[in-house]
């Protein structure tokens, strides 16, 4: 296990061990640099998706003070998650 002071990226929801007697549905948080985590909440089912989190999908989110387990992004309360502002296309700066 590593702590993580922060993680940044998109939140999507997506099929992890294709296949295998393992395979759902989860939340996957998709870095900037590529990297995938499964993201899961401390004390929840493994192989059930968190409604909480299942709000943040097509969001991008910072993570922070989370613990990583090989691809797992663990977060022990919803206070570790903060949801990055987007801009839509009216907010958008005029081109030079």
């Amino acid at each position: 296990m590593k702590t993580v002071k922060k993680i940044e990226g998109t939140v999507t929801k997506s099929v992890v061990n294709e296949g295998s007697k393992s395979e759902h549905e989860t939340m996957i948080l998709t870095t900037a640099t590529g990297k995938v985590y499964s993201l899961k909440m401390r004390g929840q089912n493994p192989f059930s998706i968190v409604p909480e989190l299942q709000k943040l999908n097509h969001k991008k989110i910072a993570v922070f003070n989370g613990s990583v387990f090989g691809t797992t992004l663990r977060v022990n309360t919803l206070d570790q998650i903060a949801v990055k502002p987007t801009r839509s296309p009216a907010n958008k700066p005029p081109r030079p």
